[in-house]
């Protein structure tokens, strides 16, 4: 039985796109939870964010958390722990 043929160049090529698919966005956070990050002068499209990896500075110290969904101004993330003032990074790789 003949295996099936490989298209390399097309798997390689499906690859790259994905790892040089890059959005990038920042904010400072206005309110949320351990759970969510809020910035109200976002107005993301849904599901925009959705599996981008979010850094956020929390008393100077940073944490990476994949974000599970979004809507128009708040990430749905793994819980962090909770201070008066965040930063965000928004990334998708």
């Amino acid at each position: 039985m003949k295996k099936p043929f490989l298209n390399l160049e097309g798997v390689l090529e499906s690859i790259a796109s994905r790892l040089t698919e890059v959005s990038i966005d920042s904010g400072n956070a206005t309110g949320g939870s351990d759970v969510t990050i809020v910035d109200t002068g976002k107005n993301w499209e849904a599901g925009k964010w959705e599996d981008a990896i979010v850094e956020v500075e929390v008393d100077g110290v940073h944490y990476y958390r994949t974000i599970s969904g979004n809507d128009a101004t708040t990430l749905t993330i793994t819980a962090l722990p909770m201070k008066a003032s965040i930063l965000l990074a928004l990334a998708r790789f």
